[in-house]
């Protein structure tokens, strides 16, 4: 029988929990040296990135790589119960924010048009593109109107071969994964 979202969901935020170490910190390396070598990181000016929790993959690096190559950095932050993404640099201070999540304290916000790539978090995902978020939907309802580039970073652990998809749930254009191996759920 197949596994619902939430049940999914679980599973994962206890596999990503437990996946710690040399491994994952040598899987993350190469899924950044893939990223930093793709066309759409070297196309963009504009990187959308997550500020990651302990169970997701350190997007610091990320960070820090797109400021050595002078592109202009934007985060996400909850604004009116909406997903927003603002500009930050070396100097921007943070909040414990909506979700218990690491946020920026300004608001300049920067408008969808202006983002050329967003690296977008998940707990699981599909070799077609299909990502299962945590829940709130904010993501989805955010990339329904967007225009740029879509990316996933995916631990192995993360790649499923099926996900429970609705009509909400928006695809990404892409996914990086080391390893082309689907783990069943």
């Amino acid at each position: 029988m197949a596994k619902d979202k939430k049940s999914i969901r679980l599973d994962q935020k206890v596999k990503l929990r437990h996946y710690v170490g040399k491994e994952r910190d040598n899987e993350e390396t190469l899924l950044r040296d893939k990223l930093f070598q793709s066309n759409v990181w070297h196309d963009a000016k504009v990187v959308a990135v997550f500020l990651s929790t302990s169970i997701e993959i350190d997007t610091e690096q990320i960070i820090q790589q797109a400021w050595y190559e002078q592109k202009n950095v934007v985060v996400p932050k909850i604004m009116n119960k909406k997903l927003r993404f603002v500009m930050i640099n070396e100097s921007t201070d943070y909040v414990t924010g909506a979700l218990n999540i690491k946020e920026p304290i300004g608001e300049d916000i920067v408008m969808a048009e202006q983002i050329d790539l967003i690296i977008v978090p998940g707990l699981a995902y599909s070799p077609s593109g299909d990502r299962l978020g945590y829940g709130a939907g904010f993501y989805d309802r955010y990339l329904a109107n967007f225009k740029g580039n879509t990316l996933a970073l995916s631990l192995g652990i993360q790649m499923l071969k099926n996900i429970p998809v609705e009509i909400h749930d928006r695809k990404l254009d892409q996914i990086l994964s080391i390893e082309k191996v689907s783990y069943d759920q």
